[in-house]
């Protein structure tokens, strides 16, 4: 298995749903997931669906290669086929387009060192919020930094995903944010101009 992580990428501005970026969620992962999903219009998330889209092409391409080679040094003439992974996106109904967006909160690194980290947040007027007993709610106006990456797993296939296998970085800039209060919304503060 393996991943390929690229450069940092910022999606046009779109709906957020579910964001679980303030604190991890453990319900699945004990180590703890940041994760939103991200609402585009029909024309933005189908040139970023088209962006996803290619970088599966090329991790089957990759993963297929190096199935290739490792049947050839075990004297195989043939490798196993590769599984193409499901997309990280959804095309909805409406026609708008549903991202997920996922970041591990810690994990270990190759010299078995265990580090952790959080998304980086900012608010309306483009300052870092740094207190991470807010509850950003759905229905915010977000922008989401990610990295995509190509990875290759047995059990999933090959694909691409965004920000990657939870080992990219991911930042999320609100241009409109909402926050959870106790059954309540309310505004952290005012929209940020209206460029994408």
């Amino acid at each position: 298995s393996y991943t390929v992580a690229k450069k940092l990428l910022t999606t046009p501005r779109g709906v957020a749903v579910f964001p679980h970026v303030s604190k991890p969620d453990t319900q699945f992962n004990k180590d703890g997931v940041y994760s939103i999903k991200l609402n585009l219009d029909a024309k933005d998330g189908k040139v970023l669906a088209k962006a996803v889209d290619a970088e599966i092409v090329e991790s089957v391409k990759e993963a297929t290669a190096a199935a290739q080679e490792q049947a050839k040094e075990k004297g195989k003439k043939k490798a196993k086929a590769i599984k193409q992974a499901d997309p990280p996106y959804t095309e909805e109904e409406d026609g708008t387009y549903t991202f997920n967006f996922k970041m591990n909160a810690q994990g270990k690194k190759k010299d078995g060192e265990i580090f952790t980290r959080h998304p980086v947040i900012f608010d309306a007027t483009g300052k870092p919020i740094t207190d991470r007993d807010l509850k950003l709610g759905g229905g915010s106006t977000v922008r989401v930094g990610y990295q995509m990456s190509r990875f290759y797993t047995a059990l999933v296939g090959a694909g691409g995903v965004v920000p990657g296998d939870g080992v990219g970085e991911m930042a999320i800039d609100f241009a409109d944010v909402l926050l959870y209060t106790r059954c309540q919304f309310s505004r952290l503060a005012g929209e940020r101009g209206a460029q994408k």
